[in-house]
């Protein structure tokens, strides 16, 4: 997804939090290489779909993974534990 690829993959634990259909690509059934491999023909054939998932899959990465972003996260992390801790 960072690369601005769309996904096709399986409906599986993982995948199924972080790709949502149709904005960032496509899952399939776990365990039906057909439906994966029609999926895959499908944004084959549909640039324009393609790039817009590839698009939106990027953008989705940089607004949750970026490295202000995740530095952040965990500050607000260790603020909660120091909170927590008796004193």
């Amino acid at each position: 997804m960072a690369a601005g690829c769309p996904v096709a993959a399986y409906a599986i634990a993982g995948t199924r939090e972080v790709v949502r259909p149709g904005r960032e690509g496509a899952l399939a059934p776990a365990g039906d290489p057909a439906a994966l491999t029609r999926l895959v023909a499908e944004l084959l054939e549909q640039p324009d779909r393609r790039l817009a998932m590839g698009r939106q899959g990027r953008e989705l990465v940089i607004a949750r993974h970026d490295l202000a972003c995740v530095l952040a996260r965990l500050e607000d992390l260790y603020r909660e534990l120091a909170a927590r801790r008796p004193r």
